[in-house]
């Protein structure tokens, strides 16, 4: 005989939402750091209280049922409600913070940002330390809904409807980078096509619109070396006649480093967005607010002139290019960064700016 369950605590609605999002009691067990008969237990609790199956088998895969889906909004409201509640009662001050705050974020976005993220994060939280784990595409929206992430950043966030909602940070376009002493005046598309080519490999190849652009006018390049390390990658470029093609504001953050010259691409490309990424569970959470604050601070601190999609140039001296722009950083105090406001969760085509790599 069936029994009534008057209320459901929060760890049973945590559960649900991940169930409705995932569809799977394996993935959603995972999420929560419990085995799959705990999640099938909770799963037949949640069972009897709706009095619905909530999730049906469709073939191999599970689906939610009409009345599973029509209670993720109000779900997702009450979980929020609760985050909310529990920043009142601790209190929340980011220099009461003791626990690691986990960032998810490409090699090249934090060797851009990192230095100013971590110095607005210490002045702010000293007792706290932040955690950056690698960008993967395949497992940030659990990452992020099951609280095991705080924030990401990347070029591509996940396309689908995960309770995730995104912002865009700021906006970014490919360059080369060659030896200053081996750089051309003007980079043209034969020279492109003739110098030795350096390439990032894995998930931060960007030169795949180049090389479309180049096959387009019936050139190709030589790949004559693929590192799976950015820093290193500049660092051989700047000792080697290779080219690299990398996004601008990370290339003249580094180019007097590595003794390199910054290059405009001899035919235009796109520029793209670099987002940032939250659960929807956690996005309106003080503790949250916070730390995606300092990141856009940190954004403001590293680009203060960013706007539509022609980045600034910070480096003018050391760009070669027939339309150098100026432009000196300077610091932003406070959170009221445009940055800040996140928009809904539908991550669909129509909000991204895909042309990027």
């Amino acid at each position: 005989m069936s029994t009534f369950q008057a209320t459901l605590s929060t760890a049973q609605l945590q559960a649900l939402s991940l169930l409705i999002h995932t569809c799977s009691i394996s993935g959603t067990g995972l999420q929560l750091g419990l085995t799959q008969s705990a999640i099938s237990h909770v799963l037949a609790g949640l069972r009897r209280h709706f009095g619905d199956e909530l999730l049906v088998r469709q073939g191999q895969a599970m689906r939610p049922t009409p009345f599973a889906i029509s209670l993720r909004e109000p779900v997702r409201r009450v979980l929020e409600q609760v985050q909310d509640v529990s920043a009142l009662r601790d209190g929340f001050h980011p220099s009461d913070l003791s626990r690691p705050c986990v960032i998810a974020v490409r090699d090249p976005i934090l060797s851009l940002l990192g230095p100013a993220l971590l110095r607005r994060f210490s002045a702010e939280a000293p007792n706290a330390s932040l955690t950056i784990i690698p960008w993967d595409s395949q497992r940030i929206a659990g990452q992020l809904g099951a609280g095991r992430c705080d924030l990401a950043i990347a070029v591509d966030p996940p396309d689908t409807d995960a309770g995730l909602r995104i912002q865009k940070l700021f906006e970014d376009q490919l360059v080369a980078v060659s030896a200053l002493a081996l750089a051309p005046s003007a980079l043209t598309p034969e020279t492109l096509a003739r110098r030795p080519a350096m390439t990032v490999s894995g998930k931060d190849e960007f030169d795949r619109p180049v090389d479309a652009a180049l096959e387009a006018l019936g050139l190709t390049r030589r790949i004559a070396m693929r590192s799976a390390h950015i820093l290193a990658a500049l660092s051989i470029t700047g000792e080697t006649d290779a080219l690299l093609i990398v996004p601008r504001h990370f290339a003249e953050k580094h180019a007097a480093q590595f003794n390199l010259a910054v290059l405009d691409l001899p035919f235009a490309l796109p520029s793209f967005a670099i987002f940032g990424v939250g659960h929807e569970r956690f996005c309106d959470g003080r503790l949250y607010r916070w730390l995606r604050a300092v990141c856009a601070d940190a954004v403001d601190e590293v680009l203060p002139q960013r706007t539509g999609s022609a980045p600034p140039t910070r480096s003018p001296a050391r760009r070669l290019s027939a339309h150098p722009m100026g432009g000196q950083p300077t610091a932003k105090s406070g959170h009221t960064s445009a940055a800040m406001k996140w928009i809904q969760p539908a991550l669909n085509s129509s909000h991204l700016n895909r042309s990027g790599p």
